[in-house]
């Protein structure tokens, strides 16, 4: 019983640590259970091709190199893995929290959705995300948000290649996007809505649906659906009318290696077959952790409370009554 307590003790406390200690052990329970059908997310460092440079002459300005102008759930797991087997570094959606890039992000949304905003401001704040993306090694964009400003992002690296990833169709697009509801709410209760990284995130990914899609987290007076797909024609279509046909690559994972070597200027990788991530079920694992860690705290919560009252000694129970609410960390 007492290494159980022990146990239970520690999760129920484990918020105290003022580092954010708590945050980070989620981080990495969240990512052994993502990567059980996904390669490893970029975890800090920086590809080794960009740090090889003349060492006589300065080091070339971090950039993006590719932009993948494909929203989320267009197959943009399997086009972050085949980047990455190409020696990118690529920026997906989870990089916002593992990087604690929501409030940047957040600055972004709130200056390109306020038509009062000078567009100098504009600028500024999707500058800031950009430096913070290439200061931090990575030279390739995958997934929402960055598919969102794509042509903003294309406007600060012109040279940069496009990629725009879609969906067979739109309806199975659609299926695939409520996919996302589950794990977005999931920051909204404990012990993730007690920690600023994952709470932020979680309000990050409602903004960009409810206001920047339009079409979930709001009441439109017509079918979700209908919203989202209209989100999704628009998007590409301004895409396709805004960037030069020899600078984008309309891609899906099926077409295999060669269309992306073609255009990325890259040997085809004769050893690897092109990685084809089941995104859905990475998914479900990462709700499945999540849902999991909150039950293991909410349960552990109430038995070490109920320990600490009912079973230890008086100086304990005072002891845990006058600091249980420094517990959080925020």
């Amino acid at each position: 019983m007492r290494p159980l307590m022990k146990s239970l003790l520690w999760i129920a406390t484990l918020l105290a640590d003022g580092s954010c200690q708590a945050e980070n052990f989620i981080l990495e329970v969240i990512w052994r259970a993502a990567t059980k059908v996904v390669v490893p997310l970029s975890r800090g460092g920086t590809s080794g091709k960009h740090q090889e440079h003349d060492p006589w002459g300065p080091a070339a300005a971090p950039r993006l190199e590719v932009i993948s102008a494909g929203l989320a759930r267009t197959g943009t797991a399997s086009l972050q893995a085949a980047l990455q087997v190409l020696g990118y570094k690529p920026y997906h959606n989870g990089e916002v929290l593992t990087n604690d890039h929501s409030s940047l992000w957040g600055n972004v949304f709130n200056a390109s959705l306020d038509p009062m905003m000078p567009a100098t401001s504009k600028s500024a704040a999707l500058q800031n995300v950009a430096t913070a993306m290439t200061d931090a090694g990575y030279d390739a964009t995958t997934d929402s948000p960055t598919a969102d400003y794509a042509l903003e992002l294309l406007s600060l690296y012109p040279e940069a290649k496009v990629i725009l990833m879609t969906r067979s169709t739109p309806e199975d697009w659609y299926a695939s996007v409520v996919h996302l509801v589950p794990l977005i709410d999931a920051m909204s209760i404990p012990p993730f809505s007690l920690m600023p990284r994952f709470r932020n995130f979680g309000v990050h990914n409602r903004v960009l649906l409810s206001k920047v899609w339009g079409c979930l987290y709001v009441d439109t007076g017509e079918d979700q659906s209908t919203s989202c797909i209209a989100y999704y024609h628009a998007h590409n279509a301004r895409v396709r009318d805004n960037i030069p046909a020899n600078q984008l690559l309309e891609f899906h994972p099926s077409m295999g290696w060669g269309p992306l070597c073609e255009f990325m200027g890259k040997p085809v990788p004769k050893e690897t077959s092109f990685p084809h991530i089941n995104d859905s079920t990475s998914m479900d694992l990462a709700i499945f952790a999540l849902g999991g860690i909150s039950m293991m705290f909410n349960l552990s919560f109430f038995i070490a409370s109920y320990y600490l009252i009912h079973r230890a000694p008086s100086s304990q129970s005072t002891f845990f009554h006058s600091q249980h609410v420094s517990y959080f960390c925020v």
